[in-house]
């Protein structure tokens, strides 16, 4: 039998009925806001976590597409006491982290989790444009792990005249088209004949990233607009720029994203941003403070 994915799918949540915010930083350097309206585990590659107590969500980085492995290291403390089903691509459909701890014995221990199958993951891909580097080579591996396509990318190929060339071969090539499709245009001279070679072109050039990229980086958060039919949404990615430029060695100050955040307020806010900008000291203020009264108040307006 082939495991190349399956999800973990909530069949009983218990809810509490006080608003929730949790801060979560996933191990791609993306900053996510869990609130009970918005939960983390509906984030692609995160739906695991709806097995996780939310107390414990906070408290460190959290994979997308873990491993069955991974999620046997959890420490049971963490495990949330709900029914939730295990679902693989053969119609297997049992209940519950025992389970999990079963797989994980097995051959399918290094099974990717997702939640919405191998086939969608490419779609939750961001281009690679040079500032997007990190959260782009830990989403781009995973994705080469479900295909059993990173091998190609670690290690050397064997010779024309070695036993596995022409699989090696045709591996080579897939994965080279497929990081040409993942890529922007202008960044395709980084792509030569070898994926081994190529992706660490990427990495050399953007993994210690220059001033073009710490720049871009910054222009884009500091001319970013809200939409106010999307506000968490979008702060949420407000939040991955700024894990970004932290990311860099750049890190911006708790009360300066949240004066980014204010800045990037809808066309008709200036009242609030004026009414936060009173209340709040520098040492105050913090995106966590002001992001439920931005939620509160796109409920007023709807």
């Amino acid at each position: 039998m082939h495991y190349s994915s399956w999800r973990v799918n909530q069949d009983i949540v218990r809810t509490t009925p006080h608003n929730i915010f949790i801060p979560v930083q996933t191990k791609g350097g993306e900053k996510l806001n869990h609130t009970s309206d918005s939960p983390v585990w509906k984030h692609h590659g995160l739906c695991y976590l709806v097995a996780i107590k939310e107390e414990y969500l906070g408290l460190c980085a959290w994979p997308k597409w873990p491993t069955v492995k991974y999620l046997m290291q959890i420490n049971h403390k963490y495990h949330k006491d709900i029914k939730f089903r295990v679902t693989l691509d053969q119609g297997f459909d049992p209940v519950g982290w025992s389970v999990i701890e079963s797989l994980a014995k097995t051959h399918c221990a290094s099974t990717l989790v997702g939640g919405e199958g191998s086939g969608n993951m490419i779609n939750h891909i961001p281009l690679l444009d040079g500032s997007n580097y990190h959260q782009w080579s830990s989403l781009t591996e995973a994705y080469l792990q479900v295909q059993n396509l990173q091998d190609v990318i670690t290690t050397d190929g064997p010779g024309p005249k070695e036993e596995g060339y022409d699989t090696w071969k045709k591996m080579n090539i897939q994965v080279l088209g497929l990081l040409k499709m993942m890529v922007i245009i202008k960044l395709h001279y980084l792509i030569g004949d070898n994926a081994k070679t190529s992706w660490n072109n990427i990495k050399t050039q953007f993994d210690t990233p220059g001033i073009w990229a710490i720049f871009n980086n910054f222009r884009t958060c500091a001319q970013y607009r809200m939409n106010p039919n999307n506000l968490m949404k979008d702060l949420g990615k407000l939040n991955t720029m700024f894990n970004c430029l932290a990311a860099y060695g750049e890190p911006v100050s708790n009360a300066f994203q949240a004066i980014m955040v204010i800045a990037a307020f809808p066309a008709g806010w200036d009242n609030l941003a004026s009414t936060i900008l009173a209340t709040h000291s520098k040492e105050t203020l913090m995106v966590e403070k002001i992001t439920p009264i931005i939620k509160n108040t796109s409920v007023i307006n709807l």
